[in-house]
């Protein structure tokens, strides 16, 4: 689910912003850990850093390889897992 909150510098619907995004970030970590998985093995099989998988589940950074490593581990499709993520298969679609 996208939050539509209009943005200004100062006020606090930007401080409403950043705590959805690290309640999604802390759901996911939770589902991965229930699925027997974590950030760390995701960035241990992927080659990456903890923080480059960390800074895409909090939606700073954005990876197509590591958001499908993260909807894998959670046996889930990518645009479940990161609703805001367009699947290639969905611009396929549209074209």
């Amino acid at each position: 689910m996208l939050l539509s909150v209009s943005v200004k510098i100062g006020t606090i619907e930007v401080i409403t912003v950043m705590r959805a995004e690290i309640r999604r970030h802390e759901e996911r970590k939770y589902l991965l850990r229930l699925a027997g998985s974590s950030i760390s093995k995701i960035s241990a099989d992927l080659g990456v850093s903890p923080t480059a998988v960390s800074y895409v589940s909090l939606r700073r950074n954005r990876s197509a390889r590591i958001e499908l490593a993260i909807a894998r581990e959670l046996n889930r499709p990518v645009n479940e897992v990161f609703p805001d993520t367009v699947v290639k298969s969905e611009v396929d679609s549209l074209t």
